[in-house]
């Protein structure tokens, strides 16, 4: 159905008003009419409203320029390819303007086009992919080009490429040539930052031979003399997002890239930020480079190890002086955000939770190096569980869960011929026998003020008894006490409380009724309590914990009767 053109005209006069309530009224009746599907414009109302709502894009009032650029995206789904272009070639215009206002919603408005691309017609999409590209790489050429500009023209690049870089190809070269200079030094770490994602997602859709040429260019970079740590530290940031975006191709170079970056994260010059790009790069080429970095992950996994004990600033040798240092943090210490620390100076722990990631992608993706990882990386994981960071903490916890999760489950009578059996190295022996490690690595971290540690001792029980159920059975004293801390402690969470529920369900369900007898009067006051609780979330769970606990006592089958 066409609107018609007088209904049209009523609009485009009052979108014309001197009174801002009746542009506004009018814009808003015109992206009602545009969003129904049975519209259609003629030619001459395509032209007309096109025209009227790029000039309210540039209106006065800042509630008239918001609603007319939220009415670009159904305009641009109804007109045809000729009046996107004109849409285009204005915002792109005014994107450059000397007025600061003007630039701002005219890049909000060329997003909202863009957004708009996934609804349209591929052949509209590919010349306006081509008419907007060509024009935002050869302004980002421009050395004068203002900084704010410059930003919002990569995120608009960075969006392009991402999904329409394959029709792009003309302009991948010219691109690739103005992203360059943007990655060094003075330039500012958010243009670096913007700059090499576009390269990333340049490099997943370009031609091999460009491709080459930029890899090239940033393994030159990496060994030009003398060294600034900032451009080496983007250098390695863009390797690691070229990485995740077209690791396959990365894989080949890695005989020449792998022993520069580690040089770098091993040198005892190098400065903290650039050791996690490092750390970070390798955590992607583990995950993106399978079959290619695979000859280098026991390297990998021992300067992970080396890294997630750099803490220069902090003495963990004493087992009192890290009891004293508990006693001594109160609930300020354990913030819930993740960037919290102890000290504004101290960026160590950015390497050590890189580190712990790192290693989480390596341990999580190699089975067939479990056996080794039980021997030499499991027990120096166990020992970082004291980590003083609480984010770096549950990184480590979760480095550990990758590991566990790569282990096949023994069956509860397997697992009772665990000890006897001949195979004494297998991952599961190897395990089994750590279990008392972690559980006294665990027993005071169970009693952590922070939320977050204590949620990722019982994720990680958790995970070890699905791995061996029941190896828990000679260690449920020690274990009783953490739950309980949770369950009692008045400034524990909804959300703690029913993790800790449910870690008690998984407890009370995968381990024999002689092992957990000696606690079940500690249990089930805290329990009942739950029970009463006005959350029914809470409720619920304890609940079903009564209930296990009812078989605990009472096991089905047993017959209890006297005489």
């Amino acid at each position: 159905m066409a609107i018609s053109p007088y209904h049209i005209s009523s609009l485009l006069d009052k979108m014309n008003s001197v009174d801002k309530d009746f542009r506004f009224m009018a814009t808003n009746d015109l992206m009602t009419e545009l969003q129904k599907d049975s519209i259609k414009l003629d030619d001459d109302s395509e032209r007309k409203v096109v025209q009227g709502v790029l000039k309210l894009v540039e209106d006065k009032n800042g509630e008239v320029q918001n609603l007319a650029v939220k009415c670009l995206g159904p305009l641009v789904r109804k007109v045809k390819d000729s009046q996107t272009e004109v849409i285009i070639n204005s915002l792109s215009t005014s994107m450059f303007s000397d007025d600061e206002r003007l630039r701002d919603i005219s890049s909000v408005g060329l997003k909202t086009v863009i957004a708009e691309f996934s609804k349209t017609p591929r052949n509209v999409v590919a010349n306006a992919s081509r008419n907007i590209t060509g024009r935002l790489v050869e302004a980002i050429t421009r050395p004068d080009l203002n900084q704010y500009v410059l930003l919002e023209t990569l995120d608009i690049l960075s969006d392009l490429i991402r999904s329409y870089g394959n029709s792009l190809a003309p302009f991948h070269d010219p691109l690739v040539k103005a992203l360059m200079p943007l990655l060094v030094d003075p330039k500012p770490v958010s243009v670096r930052k913007r700059a090499y994602t576009v390269l990333c997602y340049v490099s997943g859709c370009c031609q091999q031979s460009l491709f080459e040429a930029v890899v090239f260019q940033l393994q030159k970079g990496l060994q030009t003399q003398p060294q600034s740590q900032i451009n080496i530290r983007t250098y390695i940031h863009a390797i690691g997002a070229i990485s995740r975006q077209a690791g396959q191709r990365v894989g080949s170079y890695l005989p020449t890239m792998f022993p520069l970056i580690m040089s770098f994260i091993t040198s005892p010059e190098g400065d903290d930020e650039l050791k996690e790009s490092g750390l970070q790069t390798f955590e992607a080429l583990v995950g993106r480079c399978f079959r290619e970095v695979t000859p280098y992950i026991p390297q990998i996994v021992e300067v992970s190890l080396k890294m997630l004990s750099h803490d220069p600033n902090y003495n963990y040798d004493s087992d009192d002086e890290e009891a004293v240092a508990d006693d001594d943090m109160d609930a300020e210490d354990y913030e819930e955000e993740d960037d919290e620390y102890s000290d504004d100076d101290d960026v160590s722990w950015k390497v050590r939770r890189a580190a712990a990631k790192c290693l989480a992608a390596a341990l999580g993706s190699r089975p067939e190096m479990l056996t080794d990882f039980y021997k030499n990386v499991s027990p120096l994981l166990i020992a970082r569980f004291k980590e003083r960071e609480d984010t770096v903490k549950v990184d480590i916890f979760a480095a550990y869960q990758a590991l566990l999760a790569s282990t096949t489950p023994f069956s509860r009578s397997q697992l009772s011929d665990l000890e006897s059996m001949e195979v004494t190295e297998s991952p599961l022996s190897l395990l089994h026998a750590q279990v008392p490690s972690i559980v006294k690595s665990l027993h005071k971290q169970m009693r952590d003020k922070s939320t977050k540690t204590r949620q990722s001792c019982f994720s990680l029980l958790t995970s070890l008894m699905s791995v061996l159920p029941g190896a828990l059975d000679e260690h449920i004293g020690a274990i009783v006490p953490g739950i309980l801390y949770s369950l009692n402690d008045q400034t524990s969470s909804s959300n703690m409380k029913i993790d800790a529920l449910n870690f008690l369900s998984v407890l009370l369900g995968q381990h024999s009724s002689s092992s957990l007898h000696p606690h079940i009067q500690a249990i089930v006051p805290a329990v009942v309590v739950a029970v009463d609780d006005s959350f029914y979330k809470i409720m619920s769970e304890a609940l079903l914990v009564l209930t296990l606990i009812v078989k605990t006592i009472r096991p089905l089958g047993i017959n209890t009767s006297s005489g």
